[in-house]
This record gives C-alpha cells, sequence and structure tokens, in this order.
C-alpha cells in the first residue's frame, strides 16, 4: 500500500469516526448550517440576477424613448405646419408642435400598465435633451439664460398636458379651447384652422391607439405619424359635402 492509497483510507476513517461519534442534534445542525449557506448563496444569485435584468431593461427603454422621439421629429412635416397654421419659424414654434405630438404619443405609451409610464417618461427625457441642444445652438453663452428659459417651457409644458388631458377627455369644444390657449397662444386665428386641429388631433390619437405595443417596444420603433395635410385635404371633401 502506498502512501497515498494509506492517506484516502485514513480520511474516510476520520470521516467516518466523526459521523459516529457526533451526536445527533449536533450533526442535524451541521446538515441546517449548509442548507442555510446555501440558500444564502441562491439568493444572492438570484439578486444578481434581477439587478441585471432590470438594468438591461431600463437601458432598453431609455433607447427605446429615444427612438421613438427620433422617429417622431423626423417624420413630422413642421414646414407644413408653420404655413398651414400661420405659426412664425422659431423656435418655439417648433417646441409647440413637438409638445403636441410628444402629448398625443404619450397617451398610447399610457396605456400599457408594464412600461407604460416608464417609456413616457423616457420620451420626454429625450424631448429635453433635445431642446437643451437647440436652445445652446440659438446663439446664446449665457448658461443661466438657457435654464431659466428651459425652466419657462418645463412649467408650460406641463400646464399644457393638463390642458390637453382635459381637452382630449372632452367634447370637440373644450378641445379647440385647449389648442387655442397653448398651440395658438390665444392668438386671433381662423376658427377654421382650430377646428382642423382638432380633427387631426383625434384622429392622430385614435390611429396611435391601434399601435401593438410589440411595434413600440422593439429594436425599431416606426410609427406612421399621419400626414397632416391629406387628413386637412379630406376634410375640406367633407366640408363640402
Amino acid at each position: 500500500m502506498n502512501a497515498a492509497t494509506g492517506a484516502r483510507i485514513f480520511r474516510r476513517v476520520v470521516i467516518t469516526s466523526i459521523l459516529q461519534t457526533t451526536p445527533l442534534r449536533k450533526h442535524q445542525l451541521l446538515q441546517k448550517q449548509h442548507v442555510h449557506s446555501a440558500a444564502i448563496v441562491h439568493s444572492k444569485t438570484n439578486i444578481i440576477t434581477s439587478y441585471w435584468k432590470n438594468k438591461l431593461r431600463k437601458i432598453a427603454i431609455g433607447q427605446t424613448g429615444l427612438l421613438l422621439y427620433e422617429n417622431l421629429v423626423d417624420r413630422l412635416d413642421y414646414d407644413y405646419f408653420f404655413k398651414e397654421y400661420s405659426m412664425e419659424d422659431t423656435f418655439f414654434s417648433w417646441f409647440l408642435i413637438t409638445e403636441l405630438h410628444v402629448y398625443m404619443l404619450s397617451l398610447r405609451l399610457m396605456q400599457d400598465d408594464d412600461i407604460g409610464l416608464k417609456l413616457r417618461n423616457s420620451v420626454v427625457e429625450a424631448m429635453w435633451r433635445d431642446t437643451e441642444t437647440r436652445t445652446k445652438k440659438l446663439g446664446s453663452t449665457n448658461s443661466s439664460l438657457i435654464k431659466s428659459q428651459l425652466v419657462l417651457l418645463s412649467d408650460q409644458f406641463k400646464a399644457a398636458l393638463i390642458g390637453y388631458d382635459e381637452g382630449i377627455m372632452s367634447d370637440d369644444t373644450y378641445l379647440a379651447n385647449s389648442l387655442w390657449q397653448r398651440f395658438f397662444k390665444m392668438e386671433n386665428v381662423d376658427p377654421r384652422k382650430i377646428e382642423k386641429l382638432v380633427h387631426y388631433m383625434r384622429q392622430q390619437v385614435d390611429d396611435l391607439s391601434r399601435v401593438r405595443m410589440s411595434e413600440i417596444f422593439c429594436d425599431e420603433p416606426n410609427i406612421d405619424w399621419i400626414r397632416v395635410k391629406d387628413l386637412q385635404d379630406e376634410l375640406k371633401y367633407e366640408n363640402k359635402i
């Protein structure tokens, strides 16, 4: 018998001796400690796995929100809005148009109980990052002035959401009033233009409500926004009838 074989036999004898001489209760306690340690390891593994799942989900939501926002601003015909609604070609006019469409998109996102709120917040965050970038390109180097302008826009945006909510949940008269106060800045405007925008907004919200979440929360979200010109031509035809 060589030394290695002797060592293995010695270990078996020692282990057997310990098991045979250890009191039953102490042996049970040792087993419980082993089970408890295994449970702790399993729990920590689950916590780590859950952490990374949530982390990756948060990243995915942020990325999707950015893509949805980019899809929105890339597809909107800002020039047509400027011309059709007699808006000055300014940064604030751009913001009013963008704000209105972010609101309509938000209505659709909030229909989803799972990630709707987080996705909506991600889109809004993307809008504010873009807004801040655009304000810095206006020529002003005064950071405090830019900051104060963004704070003012933020307050107006929150008020606009409340106004649009009240309008969209009411009849067309209330919605027209909400649009006149915010989008048209309470200026003297042709009522027919407000009517057109009310019609566009109702139709766009209805179309968005039919978009499946699988088409939104994906690698390449691609929402087909209504071409406002086509809708206006349709409304003119209906009025003639």
